[in-house]
C-alpha cells in the first residue's frame, strides 16, 4: 500500500457488505462490490432505493463496479488498495476466500475482514504467508453509513503502516470514529455489549418483570437510548444475537464471567424457533399491530410467548444512584445489572484495549450510551461501587480499586480530560490529529458573552465560536439579541466567526411555542417584531464585515437553514439536513429564506430568465423539501457548489475554522443584489401549476393558500420584472405573508399539532 486508498473492494453484497461498499462511494473513492451470482448487481439497485438510503446521493452508485465471484468477478480487485471481506462467518469459507485473494490482489494491498465473531489468529491459520503482514479486521457496525465506530484489530505481524493508512483513511474519508482493539473475541463493544444485554435478560426473567418495566429500568436512568434492552435486540435482531452469543459460548475462556449469565439464551432460541426475530421479522420483544386499522404497540409476554397490548405505569428515578439503592426488586434488577456490567468492563482492561476511554468510547458509539461504563462508575462513585460489590462478596478488579483510591477513572479538574492509566497513572484522554472538540474549549475557558439562548467562545487564532444552546437550537429574541451583541464583539476583536453546537441537531428552526403564545393572545404587534428581529440578525451576519461560517450537523430546518442560507461558507457533516420546512406549519419562510433561495437560483448560469429559477424555488419550498445528506443538500441548493461536507464529525469545528481562517484574508462582504422577478404575470403561471395539482387531489385549501403567499413573496408581489426589485423587499414581503397566514385558524392548528405531536397535520 502506497499509503493512499485510491481504490477499495468489497467481496460479499449482503446489508453489510454493500452498505460498507456505499459508505466508501459515498467518500467519492471507487469500489468494487462482489458476490455470487447476480447478488452484488441486485445489491445496488436495492440501496437505490431503500429508504434511508445507504447512499448520500444516487449519483454515489455510478462509483460501484459490480462483479460475480463465479464469472472473473475477483479480478475486480486486483487494482484495490482496500480489499473488505464481509462474506457468511464461517471460518472455512473465509480462509478459502483468502486463498484466492492472493493470487489476484496486488502487493502491499491490505485485506480486512468484517467480522466480529471470529479472532485473527483463527482467520489466519494456514494463510498464505504474504497474506499475514497485510491482514487485520475493520468491524464496521449497522447501518455503515450512520453508524460511527469502527474498531480496528490487528494481528501481531500486520504491518504498522497498514493500520495507519487504514485508521486514517476510515477516519477523514469515511468519517468513522476508529477504536483501535485487541485481537480478542467481540472485540470491544460487541464483548461488553453482549455481556449488558444477556445480564439484563437473565435479571429481568429471574425477578418476573415485563420486557416494558425492564426497559424503563435500564434506560433513561442509566443514560441509554429508549430502545434499552429488549427493544435493542429487536433492532439487532433476536436470530443474529444468538449467533455472536454461540461465539461467545466458544471462545472465551471458561473462568470468564459471561458463562454465567447465558443459562437465559434459551428465551432466545424458542423465540427464533417461532418466528419471532425482531423489527425485521415482523415482530419480536415488541412488535406493531396493524389488524384494526390502527398501530398499537403489542409486547411479548417473556413466559408464555404471547403478545399483549403493551403498557407500563412504572415511576423510575432519574438518578441511577437513587435506582440502583432503591429497596426492591426494580431497584435491585437495576443494581444487579450495573454492578455485573461495570465490574465485567473493570476486568476487560487491558485485555480488550489499554484505555478505559477507548472502552467507554465503543459503547457510546456502539450502543449509544451518553456514558461508557467507566463514566457511570464515575457517576455512582467509584469508591461506592467497590465498597457495595466487597459487601457482597464480590472480587473487585483491580482497575476499580485503582479508580476509588484516585477519586474515579476521570479527572475532570484540569483544563484538559484525564484518565487513569492500567499503571496507575492519568493520562490525557487523546484526540487525534486535526480533531478540535468545543466541549474542550469550554472546559479550558470562559464565555465572551453568554445568555439563555448561546455562548460564544474563543477558538483560537482570530476566531469566535457562537454556541446556540436552546431546547433543539430554536432560535428566538434571545438568540437575535446576543448574534447582535457577537457581532460588534468579533468585529473589534477576530477575523472569522463560527455557529456551531455538539449537540445532536444545529436547529430545529424559530420558537414555535412563542409564535403559537402570541398568536393565540393576539399579539401580532409582538409577532411582527419577531420576523424583523431575526431578519436584521440574519442580515447583520450577512453583511458582518468578517466572514460568518456554520459548522452544522443533524436537523437545519426552517429559521435553522435560512440562518446558514446567509453564511458566506458552510462545512457541513454527512449527516446535515437542511430544508425549508415552513409550509407544513402553514407559514413560508420569514427570516430571508425566500430571498436567498432565490438569489441562489438567480445566480446559476442556466437561469433562463426569471420564470425557471422562481419555479424551481417555488417547488422546493411548496414541497418543504428535506435533505438526506450535506451532499444532497448541495444538489437541492441549500449548500453551495464550494461548501465542503466534512465526513467524521470530530473533525467539523477544526474544518471549519480552518475555512473561515482561510476566507478572511482579503474578505469583503456580499454586495446587495436586485432582482428581476416575474411579477404578477410569474404568479399567474404559478398559480396555474397550483390549481392544476389541486384538482389532482394533492393539496388541501390552505396549502393553496399558503402557496399562494409564497408565490406572491417569490414573484416579487405587485412589482414588474422590468423593474428590478431589491432583496429587502423580498423581506418586507415574507412578513406581510407570514402575518396573513398567522391570523388563520388552520395555521394555528397546525402549529399547535407540530408542538403536541412532533409532526405535521395537513388540514
Amino acid at each position: 500500500m502506497s499509503g493512499r486508498i485510491t481504490k477499495a473492494a468489497v467481496i460479499g453484497a449482503g446489508t453489510m457488505g454493500s452498505g460498507i461498499a456505499a459508505t466508501i462511494a459515498n467518500a467519492g473513492v471507487p469500489v468494487a462490490l462482489v458476490d455470487l451470482a447476480d447478488f452484488a448487481d441486485t445489491a445496488v439497485q436495492r440501496m437505490t432505493k431503500q429508504q434511508p438510503s445507504p447512499l448520500v446521493t444516487k449519483s454515489a452508485a455510478r462509483l460501484i463496479e459490480t462483479g460475480s465471484l463465479d464469472n472473473g468477478g475477483l479480478e475486480l480487485v486486483a487494482d484495490a488498495d482496500w480489499i473488505v471481506e464481509a462474506i457468511i462467518e464461517d471460518v472455512d469459507v473465509k480462509r478459502d476466500l483468502y486463498r484466492r485473494l492472493e493470487d489476484v490482489r496486488k502487493p502491499a494491498s491490505v485485506v480486512t475482514s468484517n467480522t466480529s465473531t471470529i479472532p485473527i489468529s483463527e482467520l489466519l491459520v494456514g494463510a498464505p504467508e504474504t497474506l499475514v503482514p497485510d491482514f487485520a479486521v475493520t468491524h464496521f457496525f449497522n447501518p455503515p453509513r450512520t453508524m460511527r465506530l469502527l474498531e480496528l484489530a490487528s494481528g501481531a505481524e500486520t504491518r504498522p503502516e497498514a493500520v495507519e493508512t487504514l485508521a486514517r483513511f476510515a477516519d477523514v474519508a469515511l468519517g468513522k470514529t476508529v477504536v483501535r482493539c485487541k485481537d480478542t473475541p467481540a472485540f470491544i463493544a460487541n464483548r461488553l455489549g453482549c455481556f449488558w444485554l444477556s445480564c439484563a435478560i437473565a435479571e429481568a426473567v429471574d425477578r418476573g418483570l415485563t420486557v416494558e418495566e425492564a426497559d424503563a429500568l435500564l434506560g433513561r436512568p442509566f443514560g441509554i437510548p429508549k430502545t434499552a434492552v429488549f427493544g435493542l435486540m429487536d433492532l439487532i435482531g433476536i436470530g443474529v444475537y444468538v449467533h455472536i452469543t454461540a461465539s461467545l459460548d466458544r471462545l472465551l475462556p471458561e473462568d470468564d464471567l459471561w458463562h454465567a449469565l447465558t443459562h437465559k439464551t434459551e428465551l432466545l432460541q424458542r423465540m427464533v424457533d417461532k418466528g419471532l426475530t425482531g423489527r425485521a421479522g415482523g415482530g419480536g420483544f415488541y412488535r406493531l399491530d396493524r389488524s384494526n386499522g390502527s398501530k398499537t404497540l403489542n409486547a411479548l409476554d417473556l413466559g408464555s410467548l404471547e403478545y399483549r397490548e403493551s403498557s407500563v405505569s412504572l415511576a423510575v428515578p432519574v438518578e441511577l444512584r437513587e435506582l440502583v439503592e432503591q429497596a426492591d426488586r426494580y431497584g435491585e434488577c437495576a443494581w444487579a445489572v450495573a454492578s455485573k456490567t461495570l465490574a465485567y468492563a473493570a476486568w476487560l482492561v487491558p485485555e480488550v484495549a489499554d484505555r478505559v476511554s477507548q472502552v467507554d468510547l465503543a459503547m457510546v458509539l456502539g450502543f449509544g450510551w451518553q456514558h461508557g461504563p467507566f463514566g457511570l462508575v464515575d457517576q455512582l462513585g467509584a469508591g461506592w461501587v467497590a465498597s457495595q460489590l466487597a459487601a457482597e462478596g464480590v472480587t473487585v478488579p483491580e482497575s476499580l480499586i485503582r479508580a476509588a483510591a484516585r477519586g474515579g477513572f476521570y479527572d475532570h479538574s484540569g483544563a484538559e480530560k484525564r484518565e487513569l492509566a492500567v499503571d496507575g497513572s492519568l493520562r490525557s484522554v487523546p484526540r487525534p490529529d486535526g480533531v478540535l472538540l468545543l466541549r474542550d474549549v469550554k472546559r479550558r475557558s470562559e464565555p465572551l458573552a453568554a445568555n439563555e439562548a448561546g455562548s460564544v467562545w474563543d477558538l483560537g487564532e482570530g476566531v469566535a465560536c457562537f454556541e446556540p444552546h436552546t431546547k433543539l437550537n430554536v432560535l428566538d429574541l434571545p438568540s437575535f439579541e446576543l448574534i447582535e451583541q457577537t457581532i460588534e464583539l468579533v468585529g473589534a476583536d477576530f477575523q472569522a466567526l463560527i455557529l456551531h453546537t455538539e449537540a445532536d441537531h444545529f436547529s430545529a428552526g424559530a420558537n414555535l411555542k412563542r409564535i403559537h403564545e402570541l398568536v393565540v393572545a393576539g399579539a401580532f404587534d409582538e409577532i411582527e417584531r419577531f420576523l424583523s428581529a431575526g431578519q436584521r440578525a440574519f442580515e447583520l451576519l450577512k453583511r458582518a464585515p468578517f466572514p460568518v461560517v456554520g459548522a452544522p450537523h443533524g436537523l437545519c430546518l426552517g429559521g435553522g437553514c435560512e440562518i446558514l442560507l446567509h453564511f458566506f461558507g458552510v462545512p457541513a457533516t454527512t449527516e446535515t439536513w437542511m430544508g425549508l420546512v415552513e409550509p407544513r406549519v402553514g407559514i413560508v419562510p420569514g427570516w430571508g429564506g425566500c430571498k436567498e433561495m432565490l438569489l441562489r437560483a438567480f445566480a446559476r448560469p442556466s437561469a433562463g430568465g426569471p420564470i425557471p429559477p422562481v419555479r424551481q424555488v417555488f417547488e422546493l419550498i411548496g414541497a418543504a423539501a428535506t435533505s438526506t445528506s450535506a451532499d444532497h443538500a448541495r444538489e437541492l441548493g441549500f449548500l453551495r457548489p464550494d461548501d465542503r461536507v466534512t465526513r467524521n464529525r470530530d473533525r467539523l469545528l477544526a474544518d471549519a475554522k480552518a475555512f473561515a481562517l482561510e476566507l478572511a484574508d482579503g474578505y469583503a462582504p456580499p454586495e446587495v443584489v436586485m432582482l428581476r422577478l416575474p411579477g404578477p404575470s410569474g404568479a399567474a403561471a404559478l398559480k396555474l401549476d397550483v390549481e392544476t395539482c389541486a384538482l389532482a387531489g394533492g393539496i388541501s385549501e390552505h396549502d393553496r393558500r399558503i402557496s399562494a403567499g409564497l408565490t406572491r413573496v417569490i414573484t416579487g408581489g405587485d412589482a414588474d420584472f422590468v423593474e428590478p426589485v431589491a432583496e429587502h423587499a423580498i423581506l418586507v414581503l415574507e412578513t406581510a405573508v407570514n402575518l396573513e397566514l398567522l391570523a388563520t385558524e388552520p395555521t394555528v392548528e397546525r402549529i399547535a399539532h407540530m408542538l403536541t405531536t412532533g409532526k405535521p397535520l395537513r388540514n
